[in-house]
């Protein structure tokens, strides 16, 4: 898995003119084509979420959305909310940002493992692969997950507010060099072949 810069939380807080005390939400999609209920909700949610404090809510509705979906999320924009397709600086927005909340995609799982950042996952109810990896993460306590009944925006907004006065999780132990990992195996494995 990719890992955030250095010092991603200080630089894009920075550059953003966030403060470190001030809520920073990362809310996003992945790469699919399904996230709307999950993104209107959050649209839904974050102004009783943020009222009366200055949290920031950066949504990003993955690159396949719709273009109806799309123009409807945008009406549903509010104060404090950045809505984008797609950001190249994705992981160091979730590095820098005090809460995510994403579907249970296989890429934006190991963004929130490699980030560290406290999350939210609504696994896509006709993906079997994104429940099952959801479930043995939020195992680990690497994230909470939510059920179709969480995304009701009053229930939903308790779920954000409770989340983030918990403690951020600790380091896992969960090992994100597969890459480096399976090379190794290889390498060995044909050293192994040639021998015999």
């Amino acid at each position: 898995a990719k890992r955030p810069p250095e010092n991603a939380r200080q630089q894009i807080r920075s550059r953003l003119g966030i403060d470190h005390d001030q809520p920073m939400i990362v809310a996003s999609a992945g790469g699919g084509s399904v996230g709307r209920p999950l993104l209107e909700s959050i649209l839904q949610a974050f102004p009783k979420f943020a009222a009366g404090s200055s949290a920031t809510l950066f949504l990003y509705t993955g690159p396949y959305i719709s273009g109806e979906d799309f123009v409807h999320l945008k009406s549903l924009v509010g104060p404090g909310v950045r809505l984008e397709k797609f950001s190249a600086d994705f992981l160091a927005y979730l590095a820098a940002a005090d809460l995510s909340i994403s579907m249970g995609g296989y890429n934006t799982s190991m963004d929130i493992l490699a980030s560290g950042v406290p999350a939210l996952v609504w696994p896509f109810g006709l993906n079997r692969e994104q429940r099952m990896r959801s479930r043995r993460l939020a195992e680990r306590g690497a994230l909470k997950i939510l059920n179709d009944e969480d995304l009701q925006p009053d229930r939903l907004s308790e779920i954000m507010t409770q989340t983030l006065s918990e403690a951020r999780p600790g380091k896992l132990d969960i090992d994100l060099d597969g890459a480096y990992h399976t090379a190794r195996w290889l390498q060995r494995w044909i050293k192994e072949k040639k021998k015999t």
